[in-house]
């Protein structure tokens, strides 16, 4: 069961997506990731056990939907762009 400051952690990082304007942070997360998955990708070079092997391909994984959302994210301001009549109205 997730505490409420697990909870309050997880929309940390959308609030500041929706907030980045300049896409700072979100050019600064999707180097962080890029990092993780290489450094999962480096260590899943090693000769490693079932279990670890398995949580490296599990991370990889858990790297590759975060990239994936980040991408389908809309830029900060998109929203409102759209519900105030501009190009996807």
């Amino acid at each position: 069961m997730m505490t409420s400051q697990e909870q309050h952690n997880d929309f940390e990082v959308e609030q500041h997506l929706r907030a980045d304007t300049s896409g700072r942070y979100r050019a600064e997360l999707r180097v962080r990731l890029g990092d993780m998955h290489d450094a999962c990708t480096l260590a899943r070079r090693q000769l490693h056990d079932r279990d670890t092997y398995r949580r490296l391909e599990a991370g990889m994984a858990a790297v590759g939907v975060a990239v994936t959302v980040l991408d389908l994210m809309p830029p900060a301001g998109a929203a409102r762009e759209y519900g105030s009549g501009g190009q996807g109205a």
